[in-house]
């Protein structure tokens, strides 16, 4: 009961009326500046991402951070890229975002939210221009919960990128209020789901090309290579 205001309309009429005021509005250039600052600041210092709650991997290991912001610098602006639930669609709008600017973005909210999205991301595939790559991010429990649609990467006639983060599982919690009230250990038994490493056998027996990238220079030519 903390409404201020409802807006009774058309959803789609109303968004897109928003969209415009957001887009041209005199103030629209300012918030593209604010945000890619901070996107920056947050890239430019694991410590200032944590104090943020994002969470990121151990040192020595492709951050999470990073590997969205890789992906913004990747990406082929005639591109359509299917961003995942939990983290990831926050971290891409943080990191990937602003490289991104003017790349369609798609997304979709399952029961769960996370199930599911590799059969989405095939759907674009079918829907979409073969001329315009389609690239799914999402997290790899994501990805395990939708292991039934991994055959049908074999099916895919156009480019399809699917990038999977592979950050332990369930890190959206390290986020929230629960990561500050409970041990490190209790969090990581009870909210981190990390599954077994399934997806390589799995993506390979599907008959696609499957890579793995430690590191930011790896990941970006691996991306390199998939969308050539």
């Amino acid at each position: 009961h903390a409404a201020t205001a409802i807006w009774q309309a058309d959803p789609v009429d109303l968004l897109t009326r928003v969209h415009a005021e957001i887009e041209g509005g005199e103030g629209a250039g300012a918030l593209a500046a604010e945000r890619r600052a901070f996107a920056a600041e947050l890239c430019g210092s694991e410590a200032a991402a944590r104090a943020r709650g994002v969470a990121v991997m151990a040192a020595g290991q492709l951050s999470e951070p990073e590997a969205l912001r890789v992906l913004g610098q990747a990406i082929p602006r005639e591109s359509l890229v299917f961003v995942g639930n939990s983290l990831i669609v926050r971290d891409y709008d943080v990191f990937a975002y602003p490289e991104t600017v003017g790349v369609r973005v798609l997304h979709q909210r399952g029961v769960a939210g996370i199930d599911g999205l590799v059969a989405g991301a095939m759907g674009v595939r079918l829907a979409a221009s073969a001329k315009a790559p389609v690239t799914l991010v999402l997290g790899d429990v994501a990805a395990l919960h939708d292991l039934g649609s991994i055959a049908l990467l074999s099916q895919v006639r156009a480019p399809l990128v699917v990038l999977v983060v592979d950050n332990g599982g369930g890190r959206i919690f390290d986020a929230l209020p629960v990561a500050g009230r409970i041990a490190q250990e209790s969090l990581s038994r009870l909210f981190h789901t990390k599954g077994p490493d399934l997806l390589g056998p799995l993506v390979r027996a599907a008959g696609a090309d499957y890579a793995e990238a430690a590191s930011a220079k790896e990941l970006f030519s691996t991306l390199e290579a998939a969308y050539a």
